[in-house]
């Protein structure tokens, strides 16, 4: 990448002239500590905040950048500030910007724009311009910055990139604890957002503007009430049919599979398991007489009623899968812990795996019961392609369950998806963008994605063929996307 270096300017608070933006400060140094992480050295890194924001402070700072940045060949600026605009020229307001003197106590953007192109003649500058419109009454002074002039002065070698349009506020979010638009920003350089990476791992000018121009509005609907408005915008990219490697690369990350699968990750999973779930009737319980009632709701009455009539049957089903187990596996008695105390539910531990089952009442249909079991806490995947685990679980599970560490935004996938979807693959989403299913071309399963997990649908019978298509799927598919790129 060559010599890289940059300046964070963050404008917290005015004396007079606005209300202060919130967690500048924090996010500018966070900024800085993500950058000094990927490689830039501290004097190549700076911060300027607090009182070195006043119209001196700044105008001092610029003066001795002269001799650091000669042979800089990229160079990241994030302001974040309150502008206004004056004959057609955006300002950026200063700590001290006086409100009965704003123009006096303000810098042009243009002059510093073209103050640090001397200083750095051999860079490639991106401007990430947090901008916030600064409220005045002056007359001739506008909230807000001049699209058209930053438009004009954008070029291939100063790529702007603003977190709202002209007039729009850049909000901020108090669940996050950051500027909405910022927080985005850090996640991107931190490679935690593997939508706005490339396939070999690369966060590139065009990645992080396509992926800010998403992730802005789209986290701005659940965090803000009423629908205000924040459009990030960017000048000076070239064209996305340009020869490649004239795309500017803000950071590299390890290269990782397809970004739609994310999810597979092993870092982003909580647990890998098996399942499955079968329906019966209350009446087809071992416990169930004639002199019962089934059950006409839902409630605790009928779950331990059912817990109650269901539990010989409970036992029976671990007693068999025990057998089976230990036919199959080999353990010996003291290395298998069978326990089934809590009411409708049992559980066997090996030193390789657990089984589970439960038992409860259908909440859709109160005559009904489900059963549901579950294999999994794994030692290693190797146990799953073992003819003993076929043997013992080949008519107990038909679906591969991913459980994730944290809530997947299922919105942002589907939007991910259909961006960079494989070919002959379709996908469905619900209207509440909390759930979809997926069809794979060349498997013949399915893919259910919830915020919670993914759920891989086979047919009963095969849980290691399950598996396997799914791993081979990935593996074929994912290798082909990569080669390509």
């Amino acid at each position: 990448m060559g010599k890289r270096a940059a300046l964070v300017v963050a404008i917290e608070t005015f004396h007079e002239a606005g209300p202060p933006l919130q967690w500048a400060t924090a996010d500018a140094h966070a900024f800085q500590k993500i950058l000094l992480q990927q490689g830039y050295m501290p004097d190549q890194c700076l911060v300027w905040s607090g009182h070195r924001t006043t119209w001196a402070a700044l105008m001092s700072q610029m003066r001795r950048l002269t001799p650091q940045w000669h042979d800089v060949t990229q160079l990241l600026i994030l302001w974040i500030d309150r502008v206004f605009t004056h004959q057609g020229r955006t300002w950026l307001a200063c700590t001290d910007t006086l409100r009965d003197d704003p123009i006096g106590t303000a810098l042009p953007w243009a002059e510093v724009a073209s103050w640090i192109d001397k200083i750095a003649p051999a860079a490639t500058t991106v401007w990430l311009c947090d901008f916030s419109p600064l409220p005045l009454d002056s007359a001739d002074c506008s909230p807000g910055w001049n699209e058209a002039e930053l438009a004009a002065a954008a070029t291939p070698k100063r790529i702007i990139m603003t977190a709202a349009a002209g007039q729009e506020e850049s909000l901020t979010s108090a669940s996050l604890q950051h500027g909405l638009w910022r927080y985005h920003l850090l996640e991107a350089l931190r490679g935690h957002s593997r939508e706005a990476l490339d396939a070999k791992g690369r966060l590139t000018a065009h990645g992080l503007h396509q992926y800010m121009a998403q992730a802005v509005p789209r986290t701005l609907r659940k965090t803000h009430e009423g629908r205000p408005q924040q459009t990030p915008l960017c000048f000076g990219l070239s064209s996305p049919d340009a020869p490649r490697g004239t795309d500017v690369i803000l950071a590299e990350f390890a290269p990782h599979s397809h970004p739609s699968f994310d999810w597979f990750d092993p870092a982003r999973l909580k647990r890998v398991v098996f399942r499955s779930e079968q329906v019966a009737r209350v009446k087809e319980l071992s416990g169930f007489r004639k002199s019962h009632s089934v059950p006409e709701r839902a409630n605790d009455w009928a779950r331990r009623f059912v817990h109650r009539i269901g539990a010989a049957d409970l036992k029976i089903d671990l007693d068999n899968v025990y057998e089976r187990i230990r036919e199959h596996f080999g353990y010996k008695r003291k290395d298998i812990e069978t326990n089934c105390d809590e009411p409708g539910f049992g559980v066997i531990r090996t030193p390789d795996f657990e089984y589970s089952v439960w038992l409860d009442v259908d909440i859709n249909n109160p005559t009904q019961v489900i059963w549901k079991r579950e294999v999994g806490q794994w030692t290693s995947v190797d146990i799953v392609r073992q003819a003993a685990f076929q043997a013992v679980f080949g008519d107990k599970v038909d679906r591969l369950v991913f459980e994730f560490v944290k809530p997947l935004d299922v919105s942002a996938f589907v939007d991910r998806f259909e961006a960079e979807t494989l070919p002959g693959s379709r996908i469905h989403i619900d209207s509440e963008g909390t759930s979809a299913e997926i069809t794979l071309t060349g498997f013949a399963g399915r893919v259910w994605l919830t915020t919670l997990s993914a759920t891989i649908t086979g047919r009963p019978g095969d849980p290691t063929t399950l598996l396997d298509q799914f791993l081979g799927f990935l593996h074929k598919h994912l290798h082909r996307h990569n080669k390509q790129e």
